[in-house]
Order: C-alpha cells, then structure tokens, then sequence
C-alpha cells in the first residue's frame, strides 16, 4: 500500500479521533477551538473508558460499542445541560466562531475573516509539515518499527481485536499467567482505526501515529497557548509553525522505544495545562469552576488512561501554576480585595494539590530495579541541550534556542507570567536529574516515575518550552512590526504606490508579520528535526537484516496465513520477532511479548520444543496449548542482544519437526511428533 492509497483510510482515522469527541463537546457546548482542541482527548477518554467498562460487563468492543457511549453521554449532557438551565451559555465566548463580518478600511477582508483564515493556516502547517516527516520516516505505511517495545504493541492491539476485550485492567502482558493492567487508551484507538478502516494494524499504527503527531498534537499546544496570551493570530500561527519543530516530540516518540502511549498522551497534555490554566486564571482566557470541571473530566481519564506518568508530570508541570496563582490571591487578599473565607479555601486547595500529587508522586515511582536508565552527560551539557532545543544528543534548533532564551529575558521582566519559567524549570530540573546525576535515591525520587530515563523527561520539554518560544517570537515580531510603522518607510511606499498611507501603515507591518512566521516556522524545520527524522527512518525499513524482522521473515507470515489454521498456536522466539506472527496473521503465539510471566507448559516450549517425541511432557505442552506450528527466525535479536535459546536449536535435524516453508535464514515447521491439531492428549 502507498501513501496515496491510504489517503482515504487517513481521513477516516482523523474521524477517528475527533468526531467522538466533537459529538460530545458539542453537547456540553463547547466551539471554535476549545471543541477541536478536546474533541480527541474527550475521544480517548470515552473509549478508553468504555473499554474499561466493556470489560467489566462482558460486552464485546467495537466502533459501534463507543458510538453508542459517545451517544448517551451527548443526550446525558444535553438532559444536564437543560436541567440547570444552561443551555444558551457557551464554554468558550472567545473562539474562533461566529467570523465576524466588521470590515477594516485598511484592510481587503473583514477582520474575523482574516483571523479566522489564521487560524486556519496555523492548523493546517503543522499538520502538513508533521504528516510528511511521519510518512518519510516510516517510509511505507505499512512498515513497522523495529524496535523492542513494538512486539508488544502490535500483539495488544491484535488481541484487543480478536477477543474483544480492550480494558486497561486486564491488557497486561497478553498471556494467562500474567494479565494485569496496562494503560491502554492507545492501543484501544489503534484497534478502532484497524476496525473502522479495515486496514492491516501496521497501517493503522501509521496512520493512528500520524493523527496523534499531526492533529491532535498542534491543536492541543493552540489550546493552552491561547489560554496564555488569548487568541492573537500572531500567538497562534508561531504555536502552530513551532509545534513541529521540536525534534524531541513528536518525532522521538517514534523511534526511541517506541513509546507509542507517551506519544499519546503528550500530545493531550498540553489541553490539560490549558484547563488548568484557565480555571486558575493566570492566563488571559479563565474559566469557572463548572466548565473547568467538565473539561477536566473530557480529557484527564484519556490523559491517564494513555499514560499515567504523563499525568504525574501534568502535576509537576502544574505546581508552579498553582503556586503562583496563590501568590496572586494572597497580594489580592493583604490588599482587601479577597475574603478571608475565599482565601482559606485558596490555601485548601494548593495543600490537597500538593498533597495528593505528592502522594501520586510517589505511588507512580517504579521499583529501582526496573529504573535501569544510566546518566549520560553532566548538568551543564543537559542544561544547554534544553536550552537548545536538543535533548538526548540532538542536533541543536538555533531558531528554537534564539527564541527560547528570547522568551526567558522577556518573561522576567513580567511578574504575573513568571510561573511559565517555572513550568519551564521544572521540565528542565527533571531531564538534568534524569540524564546527568548518578544513581541514588535522590534521582530516583524525581525521575523513578518515568524509569529513570531521560528520553520519557525529553519528549516532556517541548510542552513546556512551547510557550517560552512562542512568547520570545511574538515580543520580537511585534517590535520589529512597531519598528516598521513608526518609521518613514511606510509613508515612502505609499506616495511611491498612490495608496493610502493608513492601509499601507497596517498592511506593511502585517505583512512583515507573515513574513517572520514563515520564516521563524522553516527556520525551526532545520538541524535538529532532519536529524531525528533522518535517524528514525531505518528502523522503520525492512532488510535482510532488520532489527525485529527482516524481508525473509515477513514473507515467512504469508505461509503461516497459507499453512497454518486460524485457530492453531505458533511458536516464536519472541525476541527475534517471531511472536509478531500474532499481530500479522492472527495466529495466536506462545509468548506475545518478549517479557512477561510464562505458564509451566509456556516455559516448556519455550526451551525444549525441538526435543517433541523425545523429551517427556513436550507433547503434553503441545496438545494442551494447541502449538503444532514453530517459527525459527535465527539467533539475530532486537536491539542485537543475546539471549540463548535452546526451543529451536536443533530444529533441522530435529525428527519430531517437519519444515513446511523457508526463507533466506527464516523457516516455519510443523510439530510431527505430537499427533495432529485437534486430537484428544
């Protein structure tokens, strides 16, 4: 399948994402961007949590299953929304709808038209400039990543397929021996694109990916930028040309890994911040308890649910909003314009957020002897590599590191706006712990949440350096607009070019504006996002010698579809990618990820199945768990490691193995020695 080929199934899977979400945002009442920007995450919130439910009550999951949850909600809510009488008020008064008609002399467009063809543009950029770095880097839609966690998350979103079952309670580690929760919310909307679209769940990861990256990605950093600096075309367009040029997110969370449900969750946290930012009032667009309330609830359970260290690092990232908003109320309340009463419940709140978060804090932390990640650099390299941009080795942005540290100078000179360094502190101080102190128990209480591994903390940083940067270029692209207008350059022109002076004066600096976007937005596509692209894209080719499989191994799962019953169990290495024969041919493998915990009979073939009609107890194995089929991929592994195998050592020559098809170093055999699939032990 090419690109243009799955062009139709892109559209659908946008549809996807944000036409739940849309249903439902509307029966709150929410438009303009606030409905696009929670439309996805409220998408992923319903599904996810239907899928929970589902689970719970035995219901089967499907695209029609969250269709009728979307459904009832939307009816609840508008049933709520009547109740209360509330139904002619509006979440967000401020958005992009209605465009407003009122002409401007000095312009040819009437000004809502204008700013609405902005925000149009600020949309549609990244989402084209992210969607063709995604398909170059993946390179054909329905290639894969090679790499070690992908076993796993292709396996999951097959067996949410195939057993209808999508629950973050029970997805686990896909075996019977160790099922137990697993944060789910991404495979649960890569199942429903592979339904809805009928395509392979190798494209449906791609093009799923593609959506998160390219969608909901930019329209989620618009959202909480706009709570910051409220809705100016010029705030929103840099946030829009900036959101792709962040080497560290999207782009890392698909190749490091991959972390396919950080790449998820990231991607809502920014709408996150925005509500909270808002309920606070820090920003310049509030809202009240009530509709902060119903936000929170359309998009945490998706946050969660996607991946909880994000959340964590939601309340990390929030504390400094918190404390600065306590700030403010306590110089409101030593002047007299703030009640004690109020103010008491102001300090009540920031004890439970810093309490409960506290407490999550620590809840969240891995054991130590899965925080395996060792420091890399020393605090000064981390600290330039934030500042530039440029996490984990990164090549370094300097259109990103101009105006972040643009951004940090003007914001310390507004007091009211100091809590966004702090965000931006706070995300700098955890990858510095991460990737440049040594082991003990102070780094592993700051950054045990996220194992310790400072790729998770630099996917973080664009989140939080977003806002930095784009107040940076909005402070300099307004200057240098001033500078423009008040000089003699305006009136030149339009004695030069017969026009009035009043338009010239507004459309040369507009102009300039445009100009400077485009400029700062392909200045950030430069150095530090080519590279990641540029080193993510082999591990997404097959060769002869790919890390997880190689062209002779694909091809060896097109004989399992012709060789192997639907309903048989084939045996893999799954560290060679052989258990991925689940994922592409639906054929049930003994081990569906690389780790997890082995039932006796598992462990049996996992180490003696070349022994079957010599060894004791091997047939047993075979007939109780219905594995009369075996891959051997070689001894090659994922991320070249070793980890001797004795199941297949000797399967040439082994006589109860009888081979059935091969390539190249690839075979599938059949298990002779054992009797035939269906007859009694």
């Amino acid at each position: 399948m090419t690109w243009l080929q799955a062009l139709p199934a892109l559209f659908i899977a946008i549809g996807v994402f944000l036409i739940p979400g849309a249903v439902l945002g509307r029966a709150v009442g929410l438009r303009g961007l606030m409905l696009w920007a929670v439309a996805a995450p409220a998408t992923v919130s319903v599904a996810s949590i239907t899928a929970i439910a589902a689970g719970v009550l035995g219901v089967r999951w499907s695209v029609g299953l969250v269709g009728l949850s979307v459904i009832a909600l939307a009816l609840l809510c508008l049933l709520l929304r009547f109740a209360v009488s509330v139904t002619r008020t509006r979440i967000d008064g401020r958005s992009i709808s209605p465009i407003r008609s009122v002409r401007s002399p000095e312009l040819p467009l009437p000004i809502g038209v204008v700013r609405a063809l902005s925000y149009v543009a600020a949309v549609v950029a990244p989402t084209v400039i992210i969607t063709w770095r995604f398909m170059a880097t993946i390179g054909s839609p329905g290639n894969i990543s090679q790499s070690y966690d992908n076993v796993y998350h292709l396996n999951a979103v097959r067996h949410i397929m195939e057993t209808g079952s999508a629950s973050s309670l029970s997805l686990g580690s896909l075996t019977e021996a160790g099922e137990g929760f697993y944060p789910a919310a991404w495979h649960d909307m890569i199942s429903l694109v592979a339904l809805a679209t009928g395509t392979s769940i190798p494209v449906a990861v791609s093009l799923g990916n593609i959506v998160i990256g390219a969608v909901v990605w930019p329209l989620a950093c618009m959202y909480m930028i706009s709570r910051i600096t409220g809705m100016s075309a010029i705030t929103i367009l840099l946030t829009g040309m900036l959101s792709g040029g962040f080497a560290a997110f999207p782009y890392l969370m698909i190749d490091f890994g991959v972390l396919y449900p950080n790449l998820l969750s990231i991607a809502i946290l920014p709408v996150a911040l925005g509500i909270m930012i808002s309920f606070l009032g820090v920003g310049v667009l509030t809202a009240g308890l009530g509709h902060s309330v119903v936000l929170f609830l359309l998009v945490f359970p998706g946050l969660a649910l996607a991946h909880p260290s994000t959340a964590i690092a939601m309340i990390a990232f929030g504390a400094p909003v918190v404390l600065a908003w306590v700030a403010y109320r306590t110089l409101q309340w030593r002047r007299g314009t703030v009640a004690n009463r109020r103010m008491g419940l102001i300090f009540t709140f920031a004890g439970l957020y810093l309490g409960i978060g506290l407490v999550a804090w620590n809840l969240a932390r891995l054991d130590p002897s899965v925080s395996l990640w060792d420091p890399r650099q020393t605090g000064s390299q981390a600290v330039g590599e934030v500042l530039m941009s440029a996490p984990q080795g990164a090549e370094a942005s300097l259109a990103l590191f101009a105006l972040t540290i643009l951004g940090l100078a003007v914001l310390s000179t507004r007091p009211a706006r100091l809590w966004i360094v702090g965000m931006f502190s706070v995300g700098l101080g955890l990858y510095v712990i991460a990737s440049a102190t040594g082991e003990g128990e102070f780094r592993h209480f700051w950054t045990g949440v996220w194992y310790n591994d400072a790729n998770r903390l630099a996917a973080l940083l664009p989140v939080v350096t977003l806002p930095v940067a784009v107040i940076g270029g909005e402070w300099a692209l307004r200057r240098l607009a001033d500078i423009v207008r008040t000089s003699e350059l305006p009136s030149a022109i339009a004695r030069r070019v017969s026009t009035p002076e009043s338009r010239v004066h507004y459309t040369l600096p507009a102009t300039g504006l445009l100009a400077g976007i485009v400029l700062i937005g392909v200045s950030a596509q430069l150095m530090g996002v080519p590279r990641q692209q540029s080193e993510a894209a082999p591990g997404y080719r097959y060769t002869d010698s790919s890390d997880l499989l190689s062209v002779d191994e694909l091809a060896i799962f097109d004989a399992v579809e012709e060789h192997v019953p639907e309903d048989a169990q084939v045996f893999g290495n799954p560290w060679t990618g052989a258990s991925l024969v689940y994922a592409f041919t639906g054929r049930q493998t003994v081990a569906p990820h690389i780790t997890g915990q082995r039932t006796d009979e598992e462990n049996i073939l996992l180490t003696q199945l070349d022994e079957a009609g010599a060894e004791p107890g091997v047939c047993a194995a075979v007939r109780n768990t219905n594995t009369y089929y075996a891959l051997d991929f070689g001894t090659r592994e994922v991320g070249s490691r070793y980890h001797p195998s004795t199941a297949m050592d000797n399967a040439e020559s082994a006589p109860g193995l009888e081979l059935v098809a091969s390539a190249g170093n690839a075979a599938l055999y059949a298990v002779v020695a054992c009797g035939t699939q269906g007859e009694a032990s």
